[in-house]
């Protein structure tokens, strides 16, 4: 018996297993996709810093890392490029990839085509910390997707930076076909679309979106974000500011049920709906602040109109935005409670009174002390931060984007 024991403990900790091989680009091979096609499940493919002329790069299904040298460094991450060069889009993970692939720290840029940037199709990859850059579809009948389609599948999008990516309709990311894609802590900056949502185009699906930013995007319908014919989901912790749209500066709702919850709308401008256009849907707004948002012909702040619109907005701030903070077409209906809206609106908890916002360190919209918003929220909730003791907060909940359970998400992570 000890010698069968001494005998199996003697074997390789290899057997029967495969070690995980980094592959170098350009050390091991010159091409992307060549290093790829040499993988196994496990492997990395670590790609130095330099430009890399390749398109229709397919990630083939494999358990794989591809990444830059250092993803946590900006300079490096810009400079390790991969260009497409309008040839066609720049990476497929469209053969069964899960969360086990992983895309990191590299800059993808000229892609032309469906996901320009990445075609993601009934998978569920990993992209994190990246730069999309400047990705299009353009010159086809439907030019879905600049940067990143997700069609069907639960990808993750981290960490990433999404920049100046154009189509018809999904500038930067498209997530459809009951896609539960994650979106968290990314920054859109200065997409654009002819149609829906230069940020992201929602349709049918029911994604996670939290803690981005959405600066100085445009677009026909939902400057930031378009979000149509999807039941459920979520948008938390973010910031939309100087987005731009005909309906809809930051965010068009279209048969939806979205929740909003703490985030911030400054400077976002439309014709109708200057921060969120709601068409026919029942989205919950809750602990938000809307401030010096603008719209041309109705509703600064909110406009909900079509047939049946049922519009929930708890606890948050509609302040200075023009020409009036909520406009509401027959057979529509906007609820507001424990909110301060300027000019006033009926319902429980409501007040009418300068919030007195100010700013600390990098955040804006912040509540002064002596803010009638401070402990002013939906009775029974708190704050779930613990403020420090120069600031006069007691432990009831805050009105506006960093007010209630929910900001302790994004006040403490920063």
């Amino acid at each position: 018996m000890k010698r069968v024991v001494a005998s199996v403990l003697s074997l390789p900790l290899s057997l029967g297993s495969t070690r995980a091989t980094t592959i170098d680009v350009p050390g091991d091979y010159a091409l992307i996709q060549d290093a790829i096609i040499a993988t196994s499940d496990g492997d990395t493919v670590l790609v130095a810093p330099g430009t890399y002329f390749e398109s229709e790069i397919s990630l083939l299904g494999r358990g794989i890392v591809m990444m830059g040298t250092d993803p946590d460094d900006q300079a490096v991450v810009q400079s390790t490029v991969i260009d497409a060069q309008t040839m066609g889009i720049v990476l497929r993970a469209d053969q069964g990839e899960g969360a086990a692939t992983r895309i990191e720290g590299l800059t993808l840029t000229r892609g032309r085509g469906t996901g320009g940037g990445v075609y993601c199709e009934g998978t569920s990859p990993t992209i994190d910390r990246c730069l999309i850059l400047r990705n299009s579809s353009t010159g086809q009948t439907w030019n879905y997707c600049g940067g990143i389609y997700c069609v069907g599948g639960a990808p993750s999008v981290l960490r990433s930076y999404l920049v100046e990516n154009s189509a018809d309709w999904g500038g930067a990311i498209r997530i459809s076909d009951g896609s539960t894609a994650k979106v968290s802590d990314c920054a859109f900056i200065g997409n654009s679309v002819r149609f829906d949502g230069a940020g992201i185009d929602v349709f049918e699906a029911e994604p996670s979106i939290e803690g981005c930013v959405f600066l100085d995007n445009s677009s026909g319908y939902g400057g930031a974000i378009y979000w149509a014919k999807s039941p459920n989901g979520t948008i938390r912790n973010s910031v939309f500011a100087g987005n731009s749209a005909n309906w809809g500066g930051a965010i068009y709702i279209s048969v939806s049920n979205p929740t909003i919850q703490n985030c911030l709308f400054r400077g976002n401008n439309a014709n109708w709906g200057g921060a969120v256009h709601v068409f026919s849907g029942s989205p919950e707004i809750n602990y938000c602040t809307m401030n010096e948002n603008s719209a041309r012909d109705a509703g600064g702040a909110i406009y909900a109109w079509g047939t049946g619109s049922n519009v929930a907005v708890t606890g948050s701030i509609l302040w200075n935005d023009t020409p009036r903070e909520i406009r509401v077409r027959l057979g529509n209906h906007v609820s507001c409670t424990y909110s301060d809206i300027q000019r006033g609106r009926s319902g429980e908890g409501n007040i009418d009174a300068d919030p007195l916002f100010t700013e600390y360190l990098e955040w804006t919209q912040v509540l002064a002390p002596g803010s009638p918003c401070i402990d002013a929220g939906p009775l029974g909730e708190q704050d779930g931060i613990p403020w420090p003791g120069y600031y006069p907060n007691g432990p009831a909940a805050d009105m506006g984007a960093y007010g209630g359970e929910g900001a302790a998400a994004w006040l403490l992570a920063r």
